[in-house]
């Protein structure tokens, strides 16, 4: 995991609402200032782990940024999260029962936020139509609608009953128990 940046110590006094702001490395970067600018007027925090992408030239008493954060813990803090769509950010936010604003620019992450927005967890964007008039209503949705704050938690509730290290140490166990008995071909 990350390192906690220098800034962290902060956050546990912060009294507005905090938004964690991740694209990993497949999305869509250049929408980071649209996020701010979508907030500007909001009372809201965003928690940006901004990659390479460098916006220390927005300097705002708003906007703490690190190249990168440690996931879970941050989604403990904030509210919700806004990001690229991604299984990786969708399972730190599914654990820690908070909603999700997917904004998608690939497959995998439009299949992942499909099914997130059917189990009520999140609403989603297209990286290519999002702007200022697209994203503002989607985070105050984010924010505001209740069914999406119940439907992350009960659904991180639905997913602690699966232990998913043993389950997934037993799927590793079955892929060696393959792999040194051959492929048998299949007719």
């Amino acid at each position: 995991p990350a390192p906690l940046p220098d800034w962290w110590g902060q956050l546990q006094y912060e009294k507005r609402v905090m938004l964690y702001v991740s694209f990993g490395s497949t999305g869509n970067e250049n929408l980071i200032p649209v996020i701010i600018d979508s907030v500007r007027d909001m009372n809201v925090v965003l928690v940006i782990a901004r990659g390479d992408f460098n916006i220390e030239d927005r300097p705002q008493e708003n906007v703490f940024t690190a190249p990168a954060h440690p996931g879970r813990k941050c989604m403990r803090v904030c509210s919700a999260a806004i990001f690229n769509g991604g299984a990786g950010t969708a399972f730190q936010a599914i654990c820690e029962g908070k909603p999700l604003l997917g904004i998608v620019s690939n497959m995998d992450q439009l299949l992942c936020m499909n099914a997130l927005v059917e189990h009520g967890v999140g609403l989603q964007l297209q990286a290519s139509a999002t702007n200022l008039t697209t994203l503002k209503p989607a985070i105050q949705e984010l924010l505001e609608s209740a069914q999406l704050k119940v439907g992350a938690i009960e659904f991180s509730r639905y997913t602690q009953k699966y232990d998913l290290q043993s389950r997934f140490l037993t799927a590793l166990k079955q892929a060696e128990r393959v792999q040194s008995q051959g492929f048998q071909k299949v007719a």
